[in-house]
């Protein structure tokens, strides 16, 4: 496969200057008795990954020492790490002082965990301790379930069990939720929530309770948060709505992703994450038709009214992918061909092919993926695509003459074969033609129909078009 890479790039800093009402500065001590190494770092979740931000040397009595008079600690999850020895204890930063401390053991992190100068981070340490407790019962409880399976009493018992702790559970985040409901371990908690259905809802037939769940997916969370992407699971609980709980069509996957910017829309920041990430999303499908859901969030959002944020470099490269895509997208009447066919001296017109459909193949001679890809397509084409009222186009992206005629003797290529040998056209940018091979196939009025399909996919799309025309009538 030739491919021309087009990369969409946001460039912010995620540790900006100061603004008028947010600390500058931190001053976190972490002392862990037994830990042999020269270094600790701290580092931070932002979205879907995570990054180092400091490094402090461990000096006497095994105390590591970070501090910064400049750095703003935005709120979120962050954690101490060292590779070797291993060593991974994760902290909070919320609506508080930035400095504090930790003290703990080498081998057992959590459970000698210490803290001063933090309720957030006592809160924290409690929570993680309560849940790796309740899990290690939960265990137990399951383990014993399997081994008395064929006992019911037994069983019953036991799932009693396990119904008993996880009220345990939940009456400790609802606990936590009245009495620290802005605090950072609040919001992980919300996270995790899960959404609960009415009585009328519980009794529903499981479409009803789909739509139900999908419409209040977001119920407890703030998208807008300045924590929200700062720790390790928010990002994770909005794909999951994107990818699990959207139906798999642009269409869907825009009012999805138009939800989550407005829900977002609060927070420039985190607005500005999930517009960007959307964007690239739609770019990277696999999916028929995802360029669509590109081009209406780019001028939705950025290109008919550009925001004040956005950099003049980020919407160049945006409008240019926009207008490359414009002319192309399903829905679209397909931009002309005026080309050559393999004599050189007959034109081609893709507006006189007369037939209903047409097979759009743009191709390279040398693309390892052409030569995999032309073969099925002139298999289906001499297998039925002709009596199905269909013609191929297939228009090669080189300049070489030789090269090409001699792919098309090779193959037997017997459909309608055109080139550009001496770039008269601008087909490339026209059809998008970032790789090869590219096929698109097109109605009778030359709209386009499909994009990007495979080869073993284009007989059966469009025996599915006649039978829908059909029932149609």
């Amino acid at each position: 496969m030739r491919t021309f890479f087009f990369l969409l790039l946001m460039t912010f800093s995620l540790f900006a200057e100061a603004q008028p009402n947010e600390r500058k500065g931190y001053d976190i001590r972490l002392k862990v008795e037994g830990l042999q190494a020269d270094e600790v770092y701290i580092g931070y979740h932002y979205a879907s990954k995570s990054y180092i931000l400091d490094t402090a040397k461990v000096g006497d009595l095994n105390i590591a020492r970070f501090k910064s008079d400049t750095t703003v600690l935005q709120p979120g999850v962050y954690f101490f790490h060292h590779k070797a020895p291993d060593l991974y204890l994760e902290f909070v930063v919320g609506d508080e002082g930035r400095e504090f401390s930790f003290s703990t053991k080498n081998e057992d992190l959590l459970g000698s965990l210490k803290v001063e100068g933090s309720v957030e981070n006592q809160l924290f340490k409690e929570y993680q301790g309560f849940i790796v407790e309740k899990n290690a019962e939960k265990k137990v409880l399951e383990e014993g379930l399997a081994d008395v399976k064929e006992d019911k009493a037994a069983s019953e018992t036991l799932q009693g069990e396990l119904s008993k702790l996880n009220d345990e559970v939940s009456e400790y985040q609802r606990n936590l939720l009245e009495k620290h409901p802005k605090a950072i371990v609040s919001e992980l908690v919300r996270l995790v929530l899960p959404v609960e259905f009415p009585d009328d809802i519980k009794k529903a037939d499981e479409i009803k309770r789909f739509r139900y769940y999908k419409k209040h997916y977001f119920d407890n969370l703030d998208l807008s948060s300045p924590s929200f992407l700062r720790n390790p699971m928010g990002m994770k609980k909005v794909e999951s709505y994107l990818k699990k709980y959207t139906y798999q069509h642009p269409d869907s996957i825009y009012a999805s992703a138009e939800r989550i910017l407005a829900l977002s829309r609060a927070s420039q920041a985190n607005y500005r994450h999930f517009l960007f990430w959307a964007l690239n999303d739609f770019l990277r499908s696999n999916i028929m038709g995802a360029e669509s859901g590109f081009v209406k969030l780019a001028d939705k959002h950025l290109l008919v009214d550009t925001p004040s944020w956005a950099s003049e470099a980020t919407v160049k490269k945006v409008r240019e992918r926009a207008e490359d895509l414009r002319p192309n997208l399903i829905g679209a009447v397909a931009p002309e061909l005026h080309l050559l066919d393999s004599t050189l001296n007959t034109p081609v017109f893709l507006e006189q092919i007369p037939q209903d459909y047409v097979v759009l193949y743009f191709y390279d001679p040398d693309c390892g993926h052409c030569k995999k890809e032309s073969p099925k397509l002139l298999k289906a084409y001499n297998n039925g695509l002709k009596d199905l009222g269909v013609e191929v186009m297939a228009v090669t992206v080189v300049t070489d003459m030789k090269k090409w005629k001699n792919y098309i003797d090779e193959l037997g290529m017997n459909w309608v074969n055109a080139a550009d040998p001496y770039v008269q056209s601008n087909f490339r940018k026209h059809y998008d033609l970032k790789t090869t091979p590219i096929i698109y196939i097109l109605d009778r009025d030359r709209k386009i129909i499909a994009r990007k399909i495979g080869a073993e996919h284009v007989k059966g799309f469009i025996e599915h078009k006649i039978k829908e025309e059909k029932t149609n009538q």
